[in-house]
């Protein structure tokens, strides 16, 4: 009996340790999705202004 909720407890803290390390990565993941957006945001303004300039220097 005393063994089986040894094996029962470890199995726990696996699971417990499992769900942790998924919760860091998908916090993980939010933050490079997030910087990944800013990015975006960036690059669209960029090119924008980009193509702002060149419209001007056509006309």
């Amino acid at each position: 009996m005393a063994e089986s909720i040894r094996e029962q407890a470890t199995a726990i803290t696996q699971i417990n340790d499992s769900v942790s390390n998924l919760e860091n990565a998908t916090q993980q993941n939010v933050a490079v999705a997030h910087d990944a957006h800013t990015i975006a945001q960036q690059v669209s303004e960029i090119s924008e202004n980009i193509l702002k300039t060149v419209h001007k220097k056509i006309i």
